[in-house]
């Protein structure tokens, strides 16, 4: 490659589809290349995500790499983590974007519809005496 060069960017690592727990960390993977070598930002739903130290009370940060990295997930009325992201990698000769990827928060309640699941027993009568067989209701 010749000196002075301009490559627009291609994205090498996509970033893939993940579930975590609420107050874990997990990382979500972009890597690019182009010349000169580009800047990564990430979107979720259709907006820009805010990182740290950009936004110093942000529990996201954009790591050299250019993946995204979550000390904590976040799952509550203020700030909700879960969602579409992806990272679009940019420099003077362009950008592209990479595939979307889904941050799935799992929960700990159990839905209402499951919290409320009831058996119905059944007594049978064999040769070898009364069984009991559970059926849903």
């Amino acid at each position: 490659m010749k000196h002075g060069q301009l490559r627009s960017p291609r994205i090498t690592e996509h970033p893939s589809d993940i579930t975590v727990a609420k107050h874990e960390p997990v990382t979500l993977n972009c890597k690019a290349e182009g010349s000169p070598d580009p800047e990564i930002e990430w979107y979720k739903d259709g907006e820009r995500v805010q990182t740290s130290p950009g936004d110093a009370k942000s529990h996201r940060v954009l790591l050299p790499t250019g993946s995204l990295f979550f000390l904590r997930v976040m799952n509550g009325k203020k700030e909700q983590d879960g969602g579409v992201y992806w990272c679009v990698a940019r420099n003077e000769a362009g950008f592209m974007s990479s595939r979307n990827a889904t941050l799935t928060v799992a929960g700990c309640k159990l839905k209402k519809k499951e919290q409320s699941m009831k058996l119905r027993v059944r007594y049978v009568r064999s040769t070898y005496g009364v069984g009991i067989l559970p059926e849903s209701v």
